[in-house]
């Protein structure tokens, strides 16, 4: 369904059994818009909490709220067949939780409104999706190291350490867990002669860091093995 520029004086709520594509949205209450496949919303100021809940693709065009802030995609389970969620604008949550905005798809995330595209000046907020290798960051960097192997589906994650608590700080959590390979290489040493060389090389698939979004490697690219005994 089709709209225009909305105001209300209190609860502002829409139900498609397929898409929503709305224009601006101004109310004193709180935001709720479900759909059965896709939302494109335009900018969305609110009093009280905001939530955008579809099937697969939402597209923001950013949101202000006195409120948290949701946005939801529940269908698909990898970034092939999970919903798209578009920033295009920022996303602000004056609220105090761990949870002030969270951002949650199975598929993929895709920022395009830069480095400051999720604000909680006095919370906390969550991005969940499938990888980072499909997503889209734009520089958010969420000042915590990413979670890994957990689906948004399965539910919000609590986190409780100092540094997850500091105010305005975000985490990226992926549902694939990135796999360790080490790999020994080929060495040989004679009788009476110092050998050296590779002895060990690692990679590391799909991880990022979250806090800088770097690639991330727990291990140097090789690790050499060097022996100064003639035995």
């Amino acid at each position: 369904s089709d709209a225009g520029a909305i105001a209300a004086g209190g609860d502002a709520t829409r139900n498609a059994g397929n898409n929503i594509n709305s224009d601006t949205v101004d109310s004193e209450g709180n935001v709720l818009f479900t759909a059965v496949n896709n939302i494109d919303a335009g900018f969305i100021n609110s009093q009280g909490d905001i939530s955008l809940i579809a099937g697969y693709d939402i597209t923001s065009a950013g949101a202000n709220a006195a409120g948290k802030i949701l946005l939801s995609s529940t269908n698909g389970t990898t970034a092939a067949d999970g919903g798209v969620i578009t920033l295009n604008g920022v996303l602000t949550s004056q609220s105090s939780s761990k949870q002030a905005v969270v951002v949650g798809t199975e598929g993929i995330f895709n920022n395009q409104a830069g480095s400051n595209a999720i604000s909680t000046p006095n919370g906390n907020w969550q991005v969940y999706s499938y990888s980072p290798v499909t997503d889209t960051f734009q520089e958010l960097k969420s000042g915590n190291l990413a979670q890994w192997g957990h689906t948004y589906t399965a539910g919000l994650m609590s986190f409780t350490t100092d540094t997850d608590d500091t105010i305005g700080l975000g985490h990226y959590i992926f549902q694939v867990q990135p796999t360790i390979t080490v790999k020994a290489n080929d060495s040989t040493k004679l009788y009476g002669i110092t050998s050296s060389g590779s002895g060990v090389s690692t990679s590391v698939d799909a991880m990022v860091d979250g806090s800088s979004l770097l690639d991330y490697d727990v291990f140097t690219d090789s690790e050499n093995i060097t022996s100064v005994s003639s035995d």
